[in-house]
Parts: C-alpha cells; sequence; structure tokens
C-alpha cells in the first residue's frame, strides 16, 4: 500500500454526508448515491476534497456490519474514482473496527477514519497507542486517527502521542482534530505534524483559515453535502491565501450553525438532514435517540438557507 501517496489525496473540504433512512429507519442507498452526484456536480471532486461516509454526524454509529457495508459500496460505485472516500469507522471493539475496515477495503476504500474506542472513560494514552497498533497489524487500510478530546469521553491522542503514532504505525496517514480542548495544543499539533500528516482542522470551518496557515490540508464540512458550490468556493480561497475573504465569506454561515447550537444543543444531523430535503436530497430521518426537526424548526431552517444562497430544488 502506497501510504504517501494515499496521504495525498486527503485534501480540500472533507464532506460529511448523512446517511439516508425512510420513515422506517432503514438504509436509503439510491438517496445517497444521489448526494455524491450533487457534491461532484457542485465542485468538490478528487484532489479539491473528498467524501467521509459514514461519518460520526452521519450516524455511523447505528450502523449495523452489513448497513455499514452497504453504505461504503454505495457511495464508492457513486463516486466511481472522482472523488475519494473515507469510510468512517466506530466501535469500542477492535475485532469490529479491522472487520469494517477490511470490507471496505475489499470495496476499493483506501482509507479509514477511526475514532479511540468511545465507551471507556479517561484511556491512557498506551493505551490508545496499543489500540491503533493492534488494528494496524490486521488491515491494510490508511488509518485517519480522529481525535475526540472535545467529547470528554473515551481515549483522547495528545501530542506525544501522534509522535509515537507516526513513527511506529505506517498506515497512519491523517489525523482530524479540532482547537477543543487546548487551542494551544492543536497550533502546536498542526506545526509539529502537518509535514508527516495529512490534518483535517475538526471545527466545521470555523479555525480553517488559521488551520491552512499552519500546514492543515483539509477541514470538515456538513454544509458541503447540500451547498459543494459554497464550501468549494471557500477552499479556492484558503488555496489562493485569500484569509480575510475566505473568513468573511464563511462567516454567512453563522445563522445557519447558530440553529444548529442554540436550536437544537449543538446536534447537526437533523438539521443537516433537513438541509439535504431543501435541495432534493431524500435524506429522511434521524435515528433514536433524535428527533427530525418540526414544521416550524424547518421554515427557519428554510429562511437561513435562502438568505445563504443555497437553492432550492
Amino acid at each position: 500500500m502506497n501510504y504517501s501517496e494515499i496521504k495525498s489525496e486527503i485534501i480540500g473540504p472533507a464532506v460529511l454526508i448523512m446517511t439516508p433512512f425512510d420513515s422506517d429507519y432503514q438504509l436509503n442507498t439510491d438517496a445517497l448515491k444521489k448526494n455524491v452526484q450533487h457534491i461532484l456536480n457542485g465542485g468538490i471532486s478528487r484532489g479539491k476534497g473528498f467524501i467521509i461516509c459514514p461519518a460520526g454526524t452521519g450516524e455511523y454509529n447505528t450502523l449495523s456490519r452489513q448497513e455499514h457495508l452497504d453504505v461504503v459500496s454505495a457511495a464508492q460505485e457513486a463516486a466511481n474514482g472522482d472523488i475519494e472516500i473515507i469510510a468512517g469507522v466506530a466501535s469500542s471493539s477492535h475485532f469490529e473496527i479491522i472487520e469494517r475496515c477490511n470490507a471496505a477495503l475489499d470495496q476499493g476504500v483506501k482509507t479509514a477514519m477511526v475514532p479511540p474506542p468511545y465507551y471507556y472513560h479517561g484511556m491512557d494514552q498506551e493505551g490508545v497507542i496499543h489500540w491503533y497498533s493492534e488494528i494496524a497489524k490486521h488491515t491494510e487500510i490508511g488509518l485517519m486517527i480522529y481525535d475526540q478530546s472535545w467529547r470528554n469521553q473515551g481515549g483522547t491522542v495528545d501530542g506525544h502521542t501522534t509522535e509515537k503514532l507516526i513513527d511506529n504505525v505506517e498506515s497512519v496517514v491523517s489525523i482530524k482534530r479540532g482547537f477543543l480542548p487546548s487551542f494551544q495544543d492543536y497550533v502546536d499539533t498542526l506545526d509539529r505534524f502537518s509535514d508527516k500528516l495529512a490534518i483535517v482542522d475538526n471545527s466545521y470551518g470555523h479555525t480553517a483559515g488559521l488551520a491552512h496557515q499552519h500546514g492543515a490540508k483539509s477541514y470538515i464540512t456538513g454544509v458541503a453535502a447540500f451547498w459543494p458550490e459554497g464550501e468549494a468556493k471557500f477552499w479556492q480561497l484558503l488555496q489562493d491565501g485569500k484569509y480575510a475573504e475566505a473568513d468573511r465569506f464563511h462567516s454567512k454561515q453563522a445563522a445557519f450553525w447558530r440553529l444548529v447550537d442554540e436550536g437544537f444543543e449543538g446536534y447537526a444531523t437533523n438539521v443537516l438532514k433537513a438541509a439535504a430535503e431543501y435541495v432534493g436530497i431524500n435524506a429522511g430521518s434521524v435515528r433514536p435517540p433524535f428527533r427530525d426537526l418540526n414544521a416550524k424548526e424547518r421554515e427557519s431552517l428554510a429562511k437561513i438557507l435562502k438568505e445563504l444562497g443555497v437553492k432550492k430544488a
């Protein structure tokens, strides 16, 4: 496996697709394929972005092994080589992680986004290193480390651990990280490791300009799944070094994120699914314990999207 090549493909907006379900919470792979095509039509493609599918915001922790395989297979088919698909894989069982990683590899996926176990609170860093090392022994897929320090649960990935993983696990190609809980530690990570890893900013674009200036190759975006044109423009501004213009452009999303943060306690999936419906993608319901938006909430979202310039289907 050519991990240097894999690393080079992790660049641009990291699009988080919402996993589409019907009213009975069953997979709708036709809608998923339509969403992938919508992203491609909006200007995000290989070398200019990639798709994480399934993603954490895309309810990957609710998927059975067969559902996970079906989601990855549908995304790969729709992508048709025009955009890289990275499979999000989460479990507190390393056996399950390995099975799903190898199944994705068989579908042609080159990279898996894997967080530390999310059940065990306060797991020490040696345990985190052991976790990724054991996974890497049994799969050749490239590993994107997903640090979830901001959740205050399960294992975290600090700078020392990142360094040890780079030195000892060849298949570690990327780390997805945000500025919480320590902004200084985040900047330090960027400066120390951006020449060795494809670093993905985990702030939904809020610190993407800063991260880009410090060597990050990507940033996560749920917005690109329904408004790829806007995020493609934002990325190009970053690439052109027009950071002030990029930040002003991204700030137009403020009302959208305020709706997520204040109205729905920071849970973005139901809002992102409703936004997908706005542009004509049948994203369906969110699985319990979360709920879909009601009619009044959808009206508020539609007004925000219209003002943002998102075209309604």
